[in-house]
């Protein structure tokens, strides 16, 4: 009986299709292996499409071959050039080599022999190509995220503009379509001055000429997602990442936003606030058994309208004294003071940190007067047209009434921007005083500031020892412990404070420990 084999011939990106991994290439290689084979190739699946873990059950060729292969019993060899070229993950590979074998078809690797080998010598050569061909997926699609991530965070968009937005020649940074950014802004005022209900505003909308970029009219559903977009009142959030603000224009305020969510919902939006004033170290401080402390009132029922503050642990229950726990860190707190001589490379870091952000708000800048030039320029032609001809005059007074929209909007964006820019002295001086300061003013800081004041301060956090007292086992190298005439030398520039398991250097310095 003549056996036959398929072949499978694929580039994932353009990059691979100029690196040695053109479909002609594989084409001709594929073709040789099944000359030795003896094998001719009844048909080839030529395809452009990327290969993602847990994306390939359902990949569209692969099932194409599958059903080839169950109404074509000669065909017995699968052959790819190399592996990577066929599949990128290792579970799924495995998963069609038993679906193919089950039609008695086998995979050939045109390019590496020793991977079609049956010894041991050949299997493991075979996952080592499958593992290096998941790994580098892996490593491509981390460093993509990674890159979208870090441009997230700096305020830009790099992904599809919103709707009412548009490209620039700064990549992710989106400015107004001027005649969707005007009209949608006026809808959403309609729909929170409460005048129009969301499906009247929406008809007020289409019925003056809004269409989507496809032409159409926009529906509730669309509309009723912009309205719910945290992006239009200058927030960017992209699911689990670091939310922030961007660099684009706002169309409505933070305020106008709430507003917003809760006329689509019909509830009235409470801003959650974070931390209970009375236990402002729930899950912050942390326990001996490396569990997290919450604040309770202890009542006594024998006793009544007696009631104490403590703290418990989540983990294994034992409980504080608040003001014990509090006095405990007050102490520790007092004793540290800015490091001077680590001062003059945190100035440095001021500076460098500044510096970076000077960067992008003036690349930012520089990006909105190039387009308000532009803009001015065609304002200006447009204006000796509307001399000049006498057949479109209204058609050019419109187009001049919206260039000068979308130049007045640039202007307001440059200003704004420009008033960013702060004197670099002001921010040192205000980062100085900060780190001075702030440890006097821990208990009046907001419970987000606190955590973070805590990772700047106490990397390893701070916890409640054996002795229920408060120790820290590190403070930050900006810090050091307050000297004593007594003992002026023996933690002045220490770093540790008393890791667990060992005794502290001094009662009176640690006492606290």
């Amino acid at each position: 009986m003549k056996i036959y084999s398929i072949a499978l011939c694929r580039v994932s990106t353009l990059e691979q299709a100029t690196e040695g991994h053109s479909l002609e290439r594989q084409e001709e290689n594929v073709i040789r292996a099944s000359e030795r084979l003896n094998a001719p190739i009844l048909r080839t699946w030529r395809i452009d499409q990327s290969s993602r873990s847990g994306k390939n059950l359902k990949r569209k060729d692969l099932q194409e071959m599958l059903e080839f292969c169950k109404h074509n019993n000669s065909v017995k060899y699968l052959i790819f050039d190399e592996i990577d070229r066929f599949m990128r993950s290792i579970d799924e590979y495995f998963y069609f080599k038993v679906e193919f074998l089950k039609l008695g078809v086998k995979f050939y690797v045109a390019s590496d022999e020793t991977s079609n080998e049956d010894s041991s010598v050949g299997k493991f050569n075979r996952v080592i190509k499958i593992y290096q061909a998941e790994m580098s997926n892996d490593e491509r699609i981390l460093k993509c995220t990674n890159g979208l991530k870090a441009r997230v965070v700096a305020g830009y968009n790099p992904f599809h503009p919103h709707p009412g937005y548009k490209r620039t020649d700064t990549p992710g940074l989106h400015v107004p379509d001027p005649m969707r950014f005007t009209m949608l802004q006026k809808t959403i005022r309609e729909v929170l001055s409460r005048e129009f209900t969301l499906s009247e505003a929406l008809g007020r909308l289409n019925d003056n000429s809004y269409r989507t970029l496809a032409g159409r009219k926009l529906q509730i559903d669309k509309f009723i997602k912009i309205l719910k977009e945290p992006f239009y009142a200058g927030i960017i959030r992209i699911k689990d990442w670091p939310e922030s603000k961007g660099l684009h224009q706002p169309m409505v305020t933070w305020s106008e936003y709430e507003q917003l969510q809760e006329i689509i919902t019909g509830r009235k939006v409470r801003p959650y606030k974070k931390g209970n004033p009375d236990f402002p170290l729930n899950r912050i401080m942390t326990c001996v058994c490396g569990g997290k402390l919450t604040g309770f009132w202890h009542v006594n029922g024998s006793k009544k309208g007696w009631k104490r503050a403590e703290y418990r642990c989540r983990g294994c229950g034992k409980q504080y004294i608040r003001e014990n726990v509090h006095n405990g860190l007050d102490d520790i707190l007092k004793e540290i003071a800015l490091d001077n001589n680590n001062e003059e490379k945190f100035v440095k870091a001021l500076k460098e940190v500044w510096r970076e952000e000077q960067q992008v708000n003036i690349k930012h800048i520089e990006t909105l007067e190039r387009r308000s030039g532009e803009l001015k320029n065609k304002k200006n032609q447009l204006a000796i047209a509307l001399v000049t001809e006498n057949d479109y005059k209204q058609d050019i007074k419109e187009a001049l009434e919206k260039i000068k929209t979308e130049i007045s909007m640039l202007e307001s964006q440059i200003t704004e921007a420009k008033n960013i820019e702060k004197d670099l002295v002001e921010f040192i001086h205000f980062a100085l005083n900060f780190t001075h300061s702030w440890k006097s003013e821990w208990w009046e800081l907001k419970n987000d500031y606190r955590v973070k004041c805590k990772e700047l301060l106490f990397p390893q956090g701070f916890s409640i020892n054996h002795n229920k007292k408060v120790y820290t086992a590190q403070i930050s190298p900006l810090y050091r412990f307050v000297t004593t005439k007594k003992e002026p030398d023996l933690v002045s520039d220490s770093h540790l404070v008393e890791p667990r398991g060992i005794a502290p250097l001094s009662k009176k310095r640690f006492n606290n420990c």
